[in-house]
């Protein structure tokens, strides 16, 4: 059974929440003050705090009574991320104070964060105007409005019921094509919360931030419209941005034989494993859903799986499993364990016959996996096989396992994050963790062992900047996700304080894809005749995805950071982005874009990356892009897209050296005039020169899923210390460990779906392993 501490009534879709104060006031108000509003000068001045994306945002700033225009704007947002929120919050404040008033745009990329700092800087304006409404009233009524969430083609659309001074029932419409688990966490934990505290500041759905934060922009524009039918200006919404806090609880003792810490691929595997084998299981997760990494995931690499093959090939093997073996030590350049590997290939295949024949996953024969090494049938496709979209099927695949935990008598909680390992220094082992919700209830779970299946530290800075070095690849930088803001590796922080070894962590991180950086959204989108084989639906695009077409385009030029072409732009079907580490740019000519904007584009994008990002489409070719020059401005606003007259000005406007951009600029002009690419051997039909200005850089990113690397550990899947012991009661499964079978020197193997492949493998053993241990 789920444990959770509150209980929220849900009838017909729509979540409801009876308030025992009927027809009371909002008591929850923004923090606000107000210096002599409207003083003998004809002026005043306020500050109103907010909460914005990840915290506090105060916007102080000076109005002029007889003018009407503010001046002298300060934000303040230290929560904000500094690459999104916190450029927001730059760009916005040199905005309000170029303009001189509120008619000032958003920041693509930070919605939540831009509309809380024009929501504060109203509200300040009109308190220091002594204008500011004083308990005003809603129009009660039905309400609609939509937002985008993580999808950019198709937003998020948004019921709101309102009475005078409540918010009475929120419901999200079908039609989105979010990611199921992320909607229904939205759903089923952040439209409860919004209710109860009657703030739409309350923290989002943990793992489901994007859809959360379209269902908040689309409330608050709810409120918008109801507080304009009752004739109330829009600042009226700030106090239902106020801070919300929870009451509190005495902490919760709760005991198992098993704890596992993380509910993605691997640690449902290991929680369902050890539940078969009559162990008590209590899992937990810091988002609002389980399912990990693994909701976004579409197939798994195995070995020969003994009862599919007798299914698929008549009880012919697949491959040939030693061959395979040998390819993979070769090219982890004997930096993998190989009795680890060996593990791998032995249990891989009969886990997917327990996914498959006992628990209800159905896969497809196989197939090799996506690089150019990859020659292997061992990538085994779920059925049915889409690779985006809302991921219906695979939701319910994840439902299946859970339910079959619950019927186990297996217990969970989610929202709720393992903080400390408990370590018994007399035994010297682990004895448990304490954990605490997000509504600030404390747990602390005895348990005879504990198994981390945290997806990785992808979202911990410290480990990343750690890890993340230019030893062997290009690794330091910004990395930008496409996967689980909740993969902070903070238990894996815990267990390296507590003495246990790392192995290979600076693997460069999981990355298919590669694009633009944000969604630009304000632009129309298209429908095509035709289905999209990446959602199943209808296919959509927009110019607004203009950028990351660029940013994968076979004819571009791209180069690192530092101003050298490092791939051929063809490749990056086969994951080219990230051989230049986590961020790149390519680099065009007003040349080029006027012949697209005139003529469309002229060849297909390479790979699979426009199936993921914006639209999920490609652009159709040939198709004039007459908003081309608008979608520049908007990347350009966003700080994304730079432009300048030369190229050696726009080298360091990105902070290049210009000779070097200049020579790599004529190199590759010079490859085009002659038509052979003696550096990379691009196709000839996708060389064209990069002449005549402006110029601009396009920010690209190779998008990670999850770090790769992380602890060492045994054949027993037991994390290891420095000096080779394991740590009693402690293991490690799905990307916390894959290390061991990794190498530093180069990428992420992709035979196809490694990684789910060990996720469920690992798991599923460490279920097996810590019954046998506990016998």
């Amino acid at each position: 059974m789920a444990l959770s501490r509150r209980q929220f009534i849900k009838g017909t879709g729509i979540i409801a929440i009876s308030l025992a104060c009927g027809g009371g006031t909002l008591t929850g108000c923004a923090s606000k003050t107000a210096e002599d509003a409207l003083s003998t000068t004809g002026s005043g001045a306020a500050s109103t705090t907010v909460m914005g994306f990840n915290g506090e945002i105060t916007v102080s700033l000076a109005v002029d009574a007889t003018t009407g225009l503010i001046s002298n704007v300060s934000i303040d947002g230290p929560f904000e991320t500094p690459e999104r929120g916190g450029r927001a919050v730059a760009r916005l404040q040199e905005a309000l104070n170029a303009s001189g008033s509120l008619e000032v745009d958003t920041v693509s990329g930070a919605t939540v964060t831009s509309q809380a700092v024009l929501d504060a800087a109203a509200w300040a304006k009109a308190e220091a105007l002594g204008t500011a409404p004083n308990n005003p009233r809603l129009a009660p009524g039905t309400y609609t409005a939509s937002a985008h969430g993580h999808y950019a083609g198709i937003p998020v659309t948004v019921t709101v019921v309102l009475s005078e001074d409540t918010i009475d029932a929120v419901r999200i419409e079908d039609g989105h094509l979010e990611t199921a688990l992320m909607a229904r966490a939205a759903e089923e934990a952040f439209i409860p919360r919004l209710i109860e505290q009657q703030s739409i500041a309350v923290d989002g759905a943990t793992g489901a931030t994007m859809t959360s934060s379209a269902v908040r922009l689309a409330v608050e524009a709810c409120l918008r419209e109801s507080y304009a039918a009752a004739g109330v200006g829009p600042e009226a919404v700030v106090p239902w941005l106020a801070a919300t806090a929870y009451d509190d609880a005495p902490a919760e003792n709760l005991e198992a034989d098993v704890v596992v810490v993380g509910l993605g691929g691997a640690g449902m595997a290991a929680a369902l494993s050890a539940a078969e084998r009559g162990l008590s299981v209590i899992a937990l997760d810091k988002a609002a859903k389980y399912g990990g990494t693994t909701c976004v995931t579409s197939e798994s690499l195995a070995v020969n799986p003994p009862r599919l093959s007798e299914l698929h090939n008549g009880g012919a093997t697949f491959i040939d499993g030693d061959a395979l073996k040998a390819d993979w030590l070769a090219r982890t350049q004997g930096d993998a364990k190989k009795d680890l590997l060996d593990l791998f290939f032995t249990e891989s295949g009969p886990t997917i016959d327990w996914l498959h024949f006992d628990h209800q996953w159905p896969f497809n024969p196989p197939n090799p996996g996506h690089a150019d090494y990859a020659t292997y049938d061992c990538c085994f496709t779920y059925e049915p096989y889409t690779l985006a979209g809302p991921k219906v099927e695979v939701a319910a695949r994840i439902d299946g396992l859970m339910e079959q935990f619950n019927a186990l008598g297996g217990e969970y909680l989610l929202e709720t994050e393992a903080t400390d390992l408990l370590y018994d220094t007399s035994s010297e082992r682990i004895v448990g963790i304490r954990a605490c919700s997000i509504t600030g209830q404390e747990y602390e779970i005895a348990a005879k062992s504990v198994v981390l299946a945290t997806g990785g530290f992808g979202e911990n800075d410290r480990l990343m900047e750690q890890y993340m070095i230019d030893d062997f690849y290009p690794l330091s930088g910004t990395w930008h996700q496409y996967g689980m803001a909740t993969n902070d590796g903070a238990m894996l922080e815990q267990a390296i304080t507590l003495g246990a070894a790392t192995f290979n962590p600076s693997v460069p991180p999981l990355s298919h894809l590669a694009g633009f950086p944000i969604d630009l959204t304000g632009f129309e989108v298209h429908e095509k005749d035709e289905l999209s084989f990446f959602t199943g639906h209808t296919a959509l695009w927009s110019e607004g995805d203009i950028p990351s077409s660029l940013c994968v385009a076979a004819d571009g030029l791209a180069v690192t950071r530092q101003g050298v072409r490092f791939t051929n732009e063809e490749e990056f079907a086969t994951h080219a982005a990230i051989k230049a580490g986590p961020e790149y740019y390519t680099i065009w000519s007003q040349t080029q874009l006027n012949e697209f904007k005139a003529q469309g584009l002229r060849y297909a994008d390479p790979g699979p990356s426009m199936g993921y990002v914006g639209c999920q489409s490609t652009i159709p070719l040939g198709t004039p892009l007459p908003n081309l020059d608008a979608v520049m401005d908007a990347g350009i606003a966003a700080g994304y897209i730079f432009r300048a007259d030369s190229i050696e000005e726009l080298a360091e406007t990105v902070a290049m050296e210009p000779s070097v951009l200049a020579q790599t600029v004529a190199d590759y002009n010079g490859a085009c005039t002659t038509g052979i690419d003696e550096a990379f051997g691009k196709n000839p039909d996708y060389l064209v020169a990069v002449d005549g200005g402006p110029y601009y850089a396009i920010l690209g990113c190779a998008f990670y899923y999850t770090t790769a690397g992380g602890l060492d550990i045994n054949e027993r899947l037991q994390v290891l210390r420095n000096d080779g012991t394991p740590i009693q009661g402690l293991y490690a499964v799905g990307t916390d460990s894959m290390g061991v079978l990794m190498t530093e020197k180069d990428q992420y193997l992709d035979y196809g779906g490694a990684a789910s492949g060990w996720a469920f493998t690992s798991g599923r053993l460490a279920g097996m392993l810590i019954a046998e241990d506990l016998a």
